[in-house]
C-alpha cells in the first residue's frame, strides 16, 4: 500500500495472522494517490479506511449527491446550526465544517448577537447556493430584527446575507454560495443595514 508514492504497508506486514493494520499519516494539500496491490488468492480481500480529525462542531464528507449536517451535540454552542447542501452544488467530494470562532472580530455598533459566531468552511467552491440554518439562542424584543452576517476578510467588515426568518420556530435560514465566519445577528428597527 502506498500513499503519494511512499510505502505506507509493505507486503511483509501482511500474513494470515494479521487482523489489522493502523498507521497515521500526513495528506497533502488537495489531491493524493492511494494505491494497493493485491497478490493471493481470488476471495481475498483488503479494506482501506482513511481517516481525518477536524477540529469542528459538525463536519462531514458531501458530494454532488448533496447532503445536510447538522450539530446534534447539545451541549455546543452552536446546537441546531446546519448546513443543508443540495444535489450539484460541488462538483467533487470535499469536507464540510462548522465550528464555534471565539476569536471573531467584533460586530459593528448597533448589533446584538443572536447566536455565537460560526466558522463555515469547504474544501471546494459550492456550485449553486447552500442553505444554512441558525437558531436564535438569544430572545428578541420588538425593538429588534433578526438578520444574518458574514465577516468579509478582504474589507475587513461585516456584510448582510440575505436570509429569512422564521419567528415560531426562531432561526435564520441563509442561502450562499459563500463560507467564511457567520452569525445571527439583532438589529435595531432603526438600522438601514
Amino acid at each position: 500500500v502506498t500513499l503519494n508514492g511512499q510505502v505506507v504497508f509493505g507486503s511483509s506486514d501482511f500474513n494470515q495472522n494479521v487482523d489489522y493494520l493502523q498507521k497515521n499519516i500526513f495528506l497533502n494539500e488537495g489531491a493524493n494517490n492511494l494505491e494497493a496491490l493485491l497478490k493471493g488468492k481470488p476471495s481475498g480481500r483488503v479494506t482501506i479506511q482513511l481517516i481525518q480529525n477536524i477540529e469542528a462542531d459538525a463536519a462531514a464528507v458531501i458530494g454532488r449527491q448533496g447532503g445536510v449536517i447538522v450539530v446534534t451535540d447539545p451541549s455546543s454552542p452552536i446546537f441546531g446550526v446546519s448546513v443543508n447542501v443540495p444535489e450539484n452544488s460541488l462538483s467533487e467530494d470535499s469536507v464540510i465544517a462548522m465550528a464555534v470562532n471565539n476569536n471573531a472580530p467584533p460586530l459593528p455598533v448597533g448589533l446584538t448577537p443572536a447566536s455565537p459566531a460560526i466558522n463555515f468552511t469547504s474544501s471546494n467552491e459550492f456550485n449553486g447556493p447552500v442553505i444554512v440554518k441558525i437558531p436564535f439562542l438569544t430572545p428578541m424584543n420588538e425593538n429588534q430584527f433578526p438578520s444574518a452576517r458574514y465577516y468579509d476578510e478582504l474589507e475587513n467588515q461585516w456584510k448582510l446575507l440575505h436570509s429569512n426568518y422564521d419567528y415560531d420556530n426562531r432561526y435564520l435560514l441563509i442561502y450562499t454560495t459563500h463560507v467564511s465566519i457567520g452569525q445571527a445577528v439583532f438589529a435595531g428597527i432603526s438600522d438601514p443595514s
